[in-house]
């Protein structure tokens, strides 16, 4: 028979006592789990991202491109076609993909930098108290001509004959521009690093330029090109087709 030990009743509160003031403490001295995850904070803290991070950033650019390419197009599947004015170049080259994968490397490049100043300027807000028509849509509408006054420039600059045969000409190979974002990131890598690929949102402006090639030279608005008397109508390239 296994002898039983029976406990003072003042033994049994002590121990009682020492748990519960052991509990407490462990509770009060516990790291506090916030109740948001870090990853969704705003701004997002970079400070102590590491690679597989920057691998998740990496795929949803890439993931982005194919939605582009593939996802699209099959969302407007009665969208107006323009009519070639032109011969298409139909079978893309090893320098064409060279360039592309090279050009989407640097869209990678190009979104972490955007994150990064996001995250770490005064300038961006945040919060939906801080949001102002100013630095919403005023911000948003001097964006389009803050920048397509620089990108008409340069546009123009790589149609200099000086320049134009070793960087911008192997984007005008394509005539007629009817694979979307293939065709608008295939250029040459200089001219994509310098902001000069993002797709035309007027895409008549653009298959216009590739016609008639001094012409037509902004990304997003032709205001510019109106002031500087380069804008061709849509209709003005049929002569020349």
């Amino acid at each position: 028979r296994v002898p039983v030990r029976v406990f003072p009743l003042r033994c049994l509160s002590s121990v009682h006592c020492i748990t519960r003031a052991t509990r407490r403490k462990m509770l009060t001295t516990m790291p506090q789990v916030s109740s948001s995850p870090t990853y969704l904070k705003l701004p997002p803290d970079m400070s102590g991202w590491e690679a597989p991070h920057y691998l998740v950033l990496a795929v949803a650019v890439l993931l982005g491109f194919e939605f582009y390419r593939h996802a699209l197009p099959h969302l407007f599947p009665n969208a107006k076609q323009l009519r070639a004015r032109g011969k298409h170049l139909d079978k893309l080259s090893s320098k064409d993909y060279a360039f592309m994968v090279c050009n989407e490397a640097l869209t990678i490049i190009m979104a972490i930098n955007y994150l990064q100043y996001a995250a770490g300027s005064s300038r961006v807000v945040w919060k939906a108290d801080q949001l102002t028509i100013g630095n919403t849509l005023g911000a948003l509408a001097g964006m389009f001509v803050v920048y397509d006054f620089v990108y008409t420039l340069l546009h123009r600059a790589l149609h200099h004959r000086l320049v134009y045969a070793y960087i911008h000409k192997h984007h005008h190979r394509q005539v007629v521009p009817t694979r979307g974002n293939t065709d608008a990131i295939n250029v040459h890598p200089i001219e994509f690093a310098l902001g000069m690929a993002i797709p035309i949102f007027d895409v008549r402006a653009h298959d216009t330029h590739h016609c008639i090639p001094m012409s037509n030279y902004g990304q997003y608005i032709m205001m510019w090109d109106w002031v500087m008397g380069s804008y061709k109508y849509y209709e003005a390239a049929d002569k020349t087709a």
